[in-house]
């Protein structure tokens, strides 16, 4: 039997690595980690470097990298704090409770979601995006609209234009990096 190497799999899916015996697959090279892995160097890094002590996740519910993801986050988290489950809200149905969110890819608004996180668990020291780039930005101007509602709410009805360009920044800062951690803070109130 001839043996040919599969060089240059995305690394995506566990599958890609194992056989259906989930033994590992001594031909298969993939140029890229698995999601698994980056997860779980998400919540590791979020925890020792970052000292984050709460954990979200955001994910995409359509492909299996986003549920493979929130289950290893989930687990990586479990593991760092010490509870179960890592993430407030995880349940087995992948759907979107308190911080631990699966979404249905492609859709025109995530209005429903972004206030369900927001509300019962948003409010985490690190939230882990899991989607697709137009999915992402689809729920970061969704978060945004709601985060200019709670500033609304804050200030009586009056959002400062200084609150608001600091909102806008920031989604400017998270396009540019195309991932990862962006941290906004909100000016002192002057009187």
């Amino acid at each position: 039997k001839a043996r040919v190497p599969v060089v240059g799999a995305d690394g995506l899916l566990i599958d890609q690595y194992t056989r259906q015996d989930k033994s590992a697959q001594p031909w298969v090279w993939p140029v890229a980690a698995a999601t698994v892995a980056s997860a779980r160097a998400m919540a590791d890094y979020a925890y020792k470097h970052l000292n984050a002590k709460t954990f979200g996740i955001v994910f995409d519910k359509n492909y299996r990298f986003g549920q493979e993801a929130a289950k290893a986050f989930n687990s990586e988290v479990s593991l760092l704090t010490k509870k179960k489950p890592g993430i407030v809200g995880w349940n087995p149905d992948d759907n979107c409770q308190k911080s631990y969110c699966g979404i249905q890819a492609g859709q025109s608004s995530y209005s429903t979601e972004v206030i369900e996180y927001n509300r019962n668990g948003g409010r985490v020291d690190f939230t882990a995006l899991f989607l697709e780039p137009q999915t992402a930005l689809v729920w970061i101007w969704g978060s945004t609209a709601t985060i200019h509602q709670e500033l609304r709410d804050e200030l009586s009805g009056q959002v400062r234009s200084d609150d608001v360009v600091d909102w806008v920044q920031a989604l400017h800062r998270i396009e540019q990096a195309g991932s990862g951690p962006t941290e906004v803070r909100r000016r002192p109130p002057t009187h």
